[in-house]
């Protein structure tokens, strides 16, 4: 039951949200961005889907878009140091407000209010994309920047999160972190080990009856993991040019493959030196913290909802 105070808490998060809709220019920066990555003439849109480690794999049983996110593969440093944080940002607005409006659709049609979609979080480690480790730390240290504008502004974007592919070490640090969470929170989380047993049959309960999965989803075959798609993987420095890839020109060599998987030994073990396994194991303490808060919608808010 919402409460007065309660009540005036959430007018005073929607006269926000609209406010910082309007001074960010959020209509007018998410359209110049779908029309570049329409036309994909600029660097950094062809750059940004190359790189992308994130998808709509299919519906769920009400129609609205699982997404998967493969952060395990991703390299959050390399994409804001190329493109520039506003535009790694608007990219990831773009794809929420086609999602609110896929949730609110879908909520008009079936005439049910549903909390948000269905989010796969993959955080395995498959070997092909290098330094995990250096990366998640990487995820941790710029993460929050950008993720307090989704908290705050779009909240209930998920109704269930399946985090996927754990280690034993993960599944330590969330223990340690859980009693901090709202139970609400928690609720929306289910942490699943290395393999796809432990989840594949709930996943497929919200799904429609006979979709189909990604292979790398069903299955823990090496085949399928290196079928697993979107690819991500480490972003090359300078890829982008002086101008951060934002001027249209014609596709020519400098993005092509091989330029792509130019990454040096000595930059690989610079950022791996950073990193003691005493920080690796706070780091994974705390990112699940974070994504718990991030992806379950808004953690100091869950309290009045």
């Amino acid at each position: 039951m919402m409460t007065v105070a309660s009540a005036a808490e959430a007018e005073r998060m929607f006269r926000d949200m609209l406010e910082w809709r309007h001074d960010f220019d959020v209509e007018g920066k998410v359209h110049s961005w779908r029309r570049e990555m329409e036309r994909h003439r600029t660097r950094r849109a062809r750059l940004c889907k190359r790189f992308a480690i994130e998808e709509q794999i299919c519906n769920d049983k009400y129609g609205i878009p699982v997404r998967l996110l493969r952060l395990g593969v991703a390299d959050s440093a390399g994409m804001i140091r190329e493109f520039g944080q506003e535009a790694v940002l608007v990219d990831s607005l773009s794809k929420l407000e086609w999602t609110h409006e896929q949730i609110r659709n879908a909520m008009f049609r079936c005439r049910k209010l549903f909390r948000g979609q269905i989010q796969i979080l993959d955080v395995g480690d498959y070997g092909d994309v290098p330094n995990w480790t250096g990366r998640m730390w990487n995820n941790l240290r710029l993460g929050p920047d950008i993720y307090k504008v989704f908290d705050g502004n779009y909240p209930e974007t998920v109704r269930k999160v399946f985090i996927i592919r754990t280690s034993s070490l993960v599944h330590h640090g969330y223990t340690l972190v859980q009693r901090l969470l709202p139970q609400r929170t928690k609720r929306k989380l289910k942490l699943f080990g290395p393999k796809a047993a432990e989840w594949v049959h709930e996943l497929r309960a919200e799904l429609p009856e006979k979709q189909e999965l990604p292979e790398f989803l069903r299955c823990d075959s090496e085949q399928a993991f290196r079928a697993a798609t979107p690819r991500g993987g480490v972003v090359p420095e300078g890829i982008a040019g002086s101008d951060q890839g934002r001027f249209e020109d014609d596709e020519d060599a400098e993005d092509g493959p091989e330029v792509v998987a130019r990454t040096t030994s000595q930059e690989l073990a610079k950022q791996q030196a950073r990193v003691s396994d005493a920080v690796l194991r706070f780091l994974l303490a705390v990112v699940f913290a974070l994504a718990a808060a991030v992806l379950g919608g808004q953690l100091a808010k869950d309290g009045i909802a």
